[in-house]
């Protein structure tokens, strides 16, 4: 088995040290930002969720923070809920290939 004969830990740990910013951390604007572009980007699947993801945020981060929750990080949790649908094709087997 290949896995087997790696050193993992060496080689994440080489890739890892190479890049430009390692073991930097995004402040929380940065990783605000960030996470916009992620949810702008999942929401390009179909014109029809252009925004949504944001919206969902937003009103996800509000209805926390007014629960007494931290608001912020359940925003961040909205913006990158629809992420796995970039990954799903559009054809879903439902309708015939043309």
């Amino acid at each position: 088995m290949l896995a087997g004969k790696l050193d993992v830990d060496s080689t994440w740990g080489a890739a890892i040290s190479g890049q430009p910013l390692a073991g930097e951390l995004l402040s929380g604007r940065e990783l605000d930002i960030t996470l916009e572009v992620v949810a702008d980007f999942a929401d390009l699947k179909a014109p029809c969720f252009l925004g949504r993801s944001r919206a969902v945020a937003e009103l996800a981060g509000r209805a926390a923070a007014a629960a007494g929750l931290d608001g912020a990080a359940v925003r961040r949790a909205g913006l990158v809920q629809d992420v796995g649908r970039v990954a799903v094709s559009r054809w879903s087997g439902s309708e015939q290939r043309r």
